[in-house]
């Protein structure tokens, strides 16, 4: 439980929508309040098998580019600690990060 909010989860998950925001072909209906909240599945090596959007204020086009992007991104980065991996992550995306 302690390594869900150590630094070390922190810095995978930071580490995993950096690659995923490099990967975002941001439409132009992107706003800077866009937010969007991703299921992502993966397997043990980090391959995406699945996303769906959890929530998201923007439009379609920016749930397709979304959901695009972490498909993009796979393989996914793995954790410096393997006791850290999880095979389904929730991100939160948005422009600025």
């Amino acid at each position: 439980l302690a390594a869900e909010s150590s630094p070390e989860m922190a810095a995978y998950q930071f580490a995993i929508a950096q690659k995923i925001r490099r990967s975002w072909a941001m439409p132009a209906s992107v706003t800077e309040d866009t937010e969007c909240v991703v299921r992502v599945r993966q397997t043990g090596t980090g391959d995406v098998i699945s996303v769906n959007i959890v929530s998201c204020n923007g439009d379609e086009a920016v749930r397709r580019s979304v959901e695009a992007a972490v498909m993009r991104a796979s393989p996914l980065p793995s954790p410096s600690n393997p006791d850290l991996f999880r095979a389904e992550l929730r991100i939160t995306l948005r422009p600025d990060l």
